[in-house]
């Protein structure tokens, strides 16, 4: 997922996260992710993310594995 720069800071990744989120919930399944930037990782951790690995390939960016639980929507 990215948003454009010039459109960030406006809720647009985090609506694409929550609707991504709540088919997961539908579903009951586990939610996970990779981040190559380091600076991204709160954001995921307010939905719920946790760090789980880190993949460090020397002269390659360090990728960040992360995992949210399976939840099951409300009725």
């Amino acid at each position: 997922m990215g948003v454009d720069p010039f459109m960030k800071k406006r809720g647009i990744g985090a609506a694409l996260m929550m609707h991504g989120l709540n088919m997961c919930d539908q579903d009951g399944t586990i939610a996970y992710l990779e981040s190559t930037k380091p600076e991204n990782v709160p954001f995921y951790e307010r939905f719920g993310f946790r760090s789980h690995y880190t993949i460090d390939v020397g002269g390659h960016p360090k990728v960040v594995t992360m995992v949210r639980p399976a939840k099951k929507a409300n009725p």
